[in-house]
């Protein structure tokens, strides 16, 4: 399965209107520069069959940008990839869901860098990886083999997507 794995694009400092950390917005300037990434992303020829996301505000917007630009049919929440979620129940609700291929998920630092870690070297913690904000990893995931077996196709900052359009 080919899996991008997305870090959710620059939010507020603080939630406009209260509401906590979960109601963060994305900033306008988040917006647009995540709008220019998935452009580049776009240009390059990805495409998402699926986009799951954390429920909290800013990753859900951040997927709702990528599903527009990558022709995904919709945007579901996956709530393994909230705030604090574990790389291990986050892969497993992965391999539930046995998505159709090419699969997006958004979510929040610092539990994507494990996530992409664990599925690399079976360790969450044996690469340290702080993904920027709008950042995307790509993996080709093998949920066949006992224990997840995965290849890193690339990885790309923000501002490497936004010179790809």
């Amino acid at each position: 399965m080919r899996l991008y794995v997305v870090r959710h694009a620059i939010a507020e400092e603080r939630a406009t209107g209260g509401g906590g950390d979960a109601a963060r917005a994305l900033t306008e300037e988040g917006r647009k520069k995540m709008e220019r990434a998935t452009a580049g992303l776009a240009a390059i020829g990805v495409r998402a069959a699926t986009v799951l996301t954390s429920p909290i505000r800013r990753a859900r917007e951040t997927a709702e940008i990528l599903a527009r630009g990558l022709g995904a049919p919709s945007v579901e929440d996956m709530t393994e990839l909230s705030t604090g979620g574990a790389p291990p129940q986050v892969l497993g609700a992965l391999r539930r869901r046995a998505p159709t291929s090419p699969v997006a998920i958004v979510g929040h630092q610092p539990t994507l860098g494990a996530l992409v870690s664990l599925v690399l070297t079976g360790s969450s913690s044996a690469l340290r990886l702080d993904l920027k904000k709008g950042a995307v990893v790509c993996l080709e995931l093998d949920f066949a083999a006992r224990s997840s077996d995965a290849t890193l196709l690339w990885m790309l900052a923000p501002k490497q997507l936004r010179h790809l359009r």
